[in-house]
């Protein structure tokens, strides 16, 4: 201990001489550093923002029919046996129909029409928190429609991303493919930052069933107490052998994973490309060090210093430049995070902000460090393989 105490007032007394030194290395270091805990944040805020348009758009388990059946049959018992399982907080069933949609001179095709059981659908989705304008359906109004905020962008002037959107309160005719058509108010508009409910029909389960009826019961939609056991659950559900398909969200969103994986490649080499930076700038700056301060150097091995206590030197130097720099880079990222907490870009994914991922931070700090001694180490050993004889004799 008493020599740590030694090496460590030793190094202070020597990073504090070289203040321009301090300042550069902690100025780079701390960008470095917070540009590291930025590109983590990014990545967990990426995913953050991918996962919950994909649960509202999903749920948590989709339940689908048997085989190439386009029903699930059976579907109130099977929806009683599945509420009763363990962790499944709520059900809703759902049938699904292809119509188009008129208004005025312009005829569009959504991705597709959702018929929604409004008794279960609010305690499972959350499709009805993302009214943008108007409000949601309901039971008292069966001739009414919500529409997903592209598709209302499209029945105006074609374009899906202009933002003039037919207005609430107007009149649609919604035909099926059996031949079927019917007059329907626009009661809401939903915006929930993912391609598939942004391009939904919504619309009353019997009412959809009345145009298009083929796939009637199609889906339901599960809702579990604990998200995390998700892969527990859809085994419990799959046991009850009740010849359903049983898919979680990330099953049904595929790309959800390739944007995240292209996201951790590029950020991943960002800051392998830092890691490696901060390995050349510490070895750089304390080889020059090491080769202005010769003499000094040995003068310490001429008074007994060892080449481990020459060793130590350096690496508790770089200690304090990794802390110090540490701190700064980090408050440098909570300054951008808290401002990104407060204004989230806003995108057709939906509104990002960074995360605070605590275990990549660390993860982050560990690998920064061991950068910086294994740069300060070559530079450390020199210092210590350096020859009394050398010195006195002028030779640097």
């Amino acid at each position: 201990m008493n020599r740590f105490i030694v090496l460590l007032s030793y190094a202070l007394r020597e990073t504090s001489k070289s203040r321009v030194i301090l300042v550069l290395i902690i100025t780079s270091f701390s960008i470095a550093f917070s540009v590291v805990f930025f590109t983590s944040g990014i990545l967990a805020g990426f995913t953050n923002t991918l996962e919950e348009g994909a649960i509202i758009a999903f749920s948590h388990l989709i339940i689908g029919p048997n085989g190439d059946d386009l029903k699930i049959k059976n579907i109130k018992t099977i929806a009683e046996k599945i509420v009763n399982t363990q962790n499944v907080e709520s059900v809703t069933a759902r049938s699904y129909g292809i119509v188009g949609i008129k208004y005025k001179d312009k005829f569009i095709n959504p991705y597709v029409a959702a018929g929604v059981d409004l008794g279960t659908d609010i305690n499972t989705s959350e499709i009805f928190k993302k009214i943008i304008e108007g409000n949601y359906l309901t039971t008292r109004e069966p001739k009414e429609i919500v529409l997903g905020t592209t598709l209302a962008d499209a029945l105006v002037s074609g374009s899906a991303y202009d933002e003039e959107k037919i207005d609430v309160g107007e009149e649609v005719e919604i035909s099926s493919l059996t031949g079927k058509s019917q007059k329907y108010k626009v009661r809401g508009i939903i915006d929930a930052k993912t391609f598939q409910p942004n391009w939904t029909l919504y619309i009353n389960k019997k009412e959809l069933e009345k145009l298009d009826d083929k796939r009637k019961d199609g889906e339901i939609l599960v809702k579990l107490k604990d998200p995390n056991k998700i892969e527990e659950t859809k085994d419990l559900i799959e046991k009850q052998n009740l010849e359903i398909q049983v898919y979680t969200w990330r099953q049904q969103s595929g790309f959800i994973e390739n944007i995240i994986s292209a996201v951790s490649f590029i950020t991943g080499l960002i800051n392998g490309q830092i890691l490696v930076s901060i390995f050349i700038i510490i070895s750089i700056i304390l080889f020059i060090n090491v080769t202005q301060k010769k003499r000094q150097i040995g003068i310490l091995k001429a008074m007994g210093a060892t080449n481990k206590f020459i060793i130590g030197i350096y690496l508790i130097e770089t200690l304090i430049y990794s802390v110090l720099s540490y701190l700064l880079g980090f408050l440098i990222f909570i300054s951008i995070h808290l401002y990104y907490a407060d204004h989230p870009t806003p995108l057709l994914i939906g509104d990002f902000r960074t995360v605070i991922d605590v275990q990549k931070i660390w993860i982050s700090a560990i690998t920064l460090s061991i950068a910086a001694f294994g740069g300060s180490f070559i530079p450390a050993y020199m210092a210590a393989k350096t020859k009394i004889v050398d010195v006195m004799r002028g030779v640097v």
